[in-house]
């Protein structure tokens, strides 16, 4: 061990923290578990961080002095943490994480041989200058949100994690390769101990300068994507400026942006979602007021979705129909929208909640009863149908805060998910009829009429089969011709396959346009391959 640098000893002692990048305990055992993991992540980094030194010495009363050292780290750490100060940029990457390295310098100056003030100099300030080196540079690899995907041992296939190791790797062997020598340095003369401080100290500055002068502009950059830096992570730089130039870039960045566009990620990572809440904790009234004129110009789910909460509390009720419509359509962003219509305290948000909630069926989840109670200030229980008969006879008398205007536009669009949820549902049962006159002309009367007992037709689609192979009270010989039928139910599909409308129209006047052409290529799809009228249109579906 002895003939083993510093570094060296540091580098085995980090490694277990590297190993745990490989291990999936936070997915595989819980939230409890996760707690754990993180707090044993920091025992690991402070024991290779503080014990390199007195493990190279093999002393075992210099390994529990430094191991006080850590403990008064973690100490410092979170009494850091609690202190009600709003640490400027870029200076709170800092404040966290240089006092540790500056006591690991500290712990070993009281236990070195030979010691002097100008040699506790020399090691301040040069664990000064690690932190500031290992601190922003893990900052800067940090905002690329660069994510490295690998196989996990124990969750079973890859999976995406961030590089938080880096700073560890780099604070502990930059600490380790430099505190050495310079301990052994200083401590003989006077001058050297200084040109070491002097020289650390200029490192220190010169790389909290640079990082200040170059982060920016390469924030800016990085908006457009023509930057080292994630979108998110450039928002928020530029927010930790403050600047009123910022915050206009910003603003050009949220209306060029394509928001038909999905992001590869969920809406929770979607750095518009981050550019929206950084431009509504600066100026809440004009960010909704901006963002309620370009969704009416330019709807678009993700959004709508993004700026619900901010219509929400801003009363935004000239919004109202276009949340509505994408509520109505359901998915992530759709929840978004309709929690925002029942903070607006609107009754008609019953109707998506009731669309919505029919897929986890009755009786109703205690929360989603209370939504409905809330807003039309009645009970009707735990069954969804009972809440769906009172919405109808009332929804037409129960007081709202929606202004007339918008309150017969957001009935538009409600008439406009219910023309297209019918033409949905008449295509549907399109496509089993054409499926059975398939069978029929193939000959395969006894498939029908097995498939008509266990219900398949009330259930069939081309991504939802297999569960003929799990009922028992299938024929065998039937579920021996499957992939047969699943290809002429294939066929069926793809035959009656029709594009659905344009969802981001601009205006209700539009919406109601492409809805109506849906259901006149619905009708023309039957037409054509069933040979007789469409089935009639329900007035009402919910």
């Amino acid at each position: 061990m002895k003939r083993l640098p510093c570094w060296g000893v540091a580098i085995l002692l980090v490694l277990p923290l590297l190993a745990l990048m490989y291990i999936d305990l936070a997915t595989s055992s819980g939230a409890i578990w996760s707690r754990i993991l993180s707090i044993g992540i920091l025992i690991l980094f402070l024991i290779s961080l503080f014990l390199p030194g007195a493990i190279k010495r093999l002393s075992w009363r210099h390994c529990l002095v430094m191991l006080v050292f850590a403990a008064a780290a973690v100490g410092v750490e979170f009494g850091i943490a609690m202190l009600p100060i709003k640490w400027a940029f870029p200076y709170i990457f800092l404040v966290g994480a240089i006092p540790s390295i500056i006591l690991v310098g500290l712990g070993e100056w009281i236990l070195s041989k030979h010691k002097s003030l100008y040699s506790l100099f020399a090691v301040c300030f040069t664990t000064l200058a690690v932190g500031c080196v290992a601190s922003l540079a893990y900052q800067s690899f940090r905002f690329t949100e660069y994510r490295l995907t690998i196989t996990s041992w124990t969750y079973g296939g890859e999976r995406t994690v961030h590089v938080f190791q880096l700073f560890y790797l780099l604070s502990v062997i930059l600490t380790w390769i430099f505190l050495p020598p310079v301990l052994r340095l200083s401590h003989a003369r006077k001058r050297v101990a200084l040109y070491i401080a002097a020289g650390a100290m200029a490192v220190s500055i010169a790389t909290v300068s640079m990082f200040y002068l170059a982060i920016y502009p390469l924030a800016v950059k990085s908006l457009d994507g023509h930057g080292p830096f994630g979108k998110a992570s450039a928002a928020t730089i530029l927010e930790a400026r403050g600047r009123e130039a910022d915050f206009k870039t910003l603003w050009r960045a949220v209306e060029k942006n394509d928001w038909s566009q999905q992001d590869k990620f969920p809406p929770w990572w979607d750095y518009r979602h981050t550019w929206i809440g950084i431009l509504a904790r600066h100026d809440l009234p004009t960010t909704a007021e901006r963002l309620s004129r370009l969704v009416r110009k330019n709807p678009a789910e993700r959004l709508a979705g993004a700026s619900a909460s901010v219509f929400a509390k801003q009363k935004r009720y000239e919004t109202v129909p276009i949340l509505m419509w994408y509520a109505l359509e359901g998915g992530i962003d759709g929840d978004n929208c309709q929690k925002a219509l029942v903070n607006m305290q609107l009754p008609r948000a019953t109707l998506p909640i009731i669309r919505n909630a029919r897929g986890f069926g009755s009786p109703l989840y205690p929360d989603c009863q209370a939504k409905l109670t809330g807003l039309l200030k009645h009970d009707a229980g735990s069954d969804l149908n009972a809440w769906a008969v009172y919405y109808d006879k009332v929804i037409g008398s129960i007081p709202t805060p929606l202004p007339e205007q918008y309150k017969i536009e957001t009935d538009r669009v409600i008439n406009c998910a219910v023309s297209y949820w019918d033409s949905r549902r008449r295509l549907d049962l399109a496509v089993i009829q054409l499926f059975i006159r398939t069978l029929k002309e193939a000959g395969k009367e006894d498939v029908v009429r097995a498939l008509k007992k266990v219900g398949y037709f009330a259930k069939a689609h081309p991504k939802a089969n297999r569960w003929v192979y799990w009922n028992t009270e299938v024929d065998p010989k039937i579920k021996a011709q499957w992939p047969e039928i699943m290809s002429l139910h294939n066929k069926a599909y793809r035959d009656m396959n029709i594009s659905p409308p344009v969802w981001n129209s601009p205006g209700v006047d539009a919406l109601e346009k492409a809805v109506d052409e849906y259901a006149k290529r619905v009708d023309a799809k039957i037409l054509k391959y069933l040979g007789d009228s469409p089935p009639t249109k329900n007035t009402r579906q919910k």
